[in-house]
């Protein structure tokens, strides 16, 4: 039992960090109660109980692992719980759209023209309903007179980072965020004392070829191109490695392409097809009929899958020398024996068509990235804000809107229209009337005075 079972929390810093705190019960002061809370706390850290059987009177060991590397260090202290917690305000923007947000990991709804003190009510609502304020004691959320939002924390919460937030329903509402008093740790606990044993934390180390690698990780990537090596322990003499090669996920990778591209070309026939006249709810059929956008792009994936690559390799010039081929109704097809073939054969020259034998490209600037980052630039520069696809909606969406305007315009013409027609009609059938009633009366004297002449 330690500390008289008194409740206390643990100081964790790893890499030098800000200390985060982890909270210990009176019930858990124990050693497997520290192991429990540490292992709980998800900090990226696993704790470990062992029993030395030493014959002292403190015979456990609690054993702590975590990422390698020397520079991933990490220390213990102990916190009793009386120091302060921190304080953090957020300011929100308005809502420009009805929608929801999400402020630490709890959704908000939101209405359009909610003003930041609106969204800020709004949110406080939210999280004193949910597990972040009712599941930790001592935060609370409060709406400041300026409309902010201050969370306040609890002593046990430890050092706290960024309130976790996102506009997640395209809401429009912004959100910043100060810290307007840092956490501050409390008293060493009496009668617990962490000693760190064994070897301090150091990189590994490996050989490849007689060339010596140091990395902060037992899992290395970048030693030998395309295998990870994870590395468990020491080996004596040196390991020999034999690779061989699985095609079959690659194989799957093409299949999968092949087969999105044709479905792609599927959607787009039915865009730019005839309206489906058998479906009234089938608003899409045709909807892109004669659309020159359409055709453009439709032009532009199919030039992609049939032209050669900017960089070529040994006898791998384009996605038919894998097996891929383009159909008479403009669908792919795999060969898969002639794909079998050539990665068999010609791997190397593969990978360069496709790749450039380079990682991690990137979309911007002229520099040649293979078929596949060719592709990836093309694509994003289509879907970008600046690229055809979002231009073509924003002109469509104007068209919308203009169109909207006028037929609004136009049905108040045709309002005062038919105002205008009713009130002519009105004074014709009391003209109407009139003429009507004085014949009635002409033809009624006209038949008396036909009486009285006979």
């Amino acid at each position: 039992q330690l500390n008289g079972g008194n409740a206390f929390s643990l100081q964790l810093a790893v890499n030098g960090g800000a200390a985060k705190t982890i909270r210990v019960p009176a019930a858990s002061a124990t050693p497997a109660g520290m192991v429990a809370a540490i292992n709980g706390a998800r900090l990226g850290l696993t704790a470990q109980l062992v029993n030395t059987n030493d014959g002292t009177a403190n015979p456990y060991k609690i054993i702590v692992n975590g990422t390698s590397g020397a520079a991933n260090a990490f220390t213990l202290t102990t916190d009793n719980g009386g120091g302060s917690g921190e304080q953090q305000t957020m300011t929100f923007g308005p809502a420009t759209a009805s929608g929801r947000i999400s402020v630490q990991g709890v959704l908000v709804d939101v209405s359009a023209g909610d003003s930041a003190a609106a969204v800020s009510a709004k949110v406080k609502a939210a999280l004193d309903a949910s597990s972040f304020i009712t599941g930790a004691s001592g935060r609370t959320a409060v709406v400041n007179a300026d409309g902010t939002l201050t969370l306040n924390y609890a002593a046990a919460d430890g050092d706290m980072a960024a309130p976790a937030w996102g506009d997640v329903g395209g809401t429009g509402v912004t959100a910043t965020y100060v810290t307007n008093k840092e956490f501050v740790a409390g008293a060493a606990v009496s009668g617990v004392s962490f000693t760190r044993t064994g070897p301090p934390a150091a990189d590994a180390k490996v050989a490849v070829d007689g060339l010596i690698i140091s990395r902060s990780t037992n899992t290395i990537t970048d030693a030998i191109p395309g295998l990870t090596l994870n590395l468990l322990n020491t080996t004596s003499p040196a390991a020999t490695l034999d690779l061989t090669r699985d095609a079959s996920k690659l194989k799957e990778k093409v299949q999968a392409l092949v087969k999105s591209f044709n479905d792609a070309m599927s959607d787009f026939k039915i865009l730019s097809g005839p309206k489906n006249k058998d479906d009234e709810t089938d608003v899409y059929s045709g909807s892109l009929a004669n659309d020159a956008t359409l055709s453009g792009i439709r032009m532009q994936l199919r030039s992609l899958f049939i032209s050669d690559s900017s960089t070529p390799g040994t006898n791998a010039n384009a996605l038919r020398d894998m097996g891929v081929s383009i159909q008479r109704d403009g669908t792919l097809e795999l060969d898969e024996t002639k794909f079998d073939n050539a990665v068999k054969d010609n791997f190397g020259g593969l990978v360069t068509m496709f790749t450039a034998d380079r990682e991690n490209k990137g979309t911007m600037g002229t520099a040649k990235r293979g078929l596949g980052g060719d592709a990836v630039k093309r694509l994003t520069d289509l879907m970008s804000k600046s690229g055809l696809l979002m231009a073509q909606s924003e002109s469509s969406q104007q068209q919308v809107t203009r169109y909207k305007n006028d037929l609004a315009r136009l049905e108040t013409r045709m309002e005062a229209l038919l105002a205008r027609y009713s009130t002519q009609f009105a004074s014709m059938d009391a003209i109407v009337g009139n003429a009507n009633s004085m014949k009635t009366y002409l033809k009624n004297q006209f038949d008396a005075m036909s009486g009285s002449s006979s």
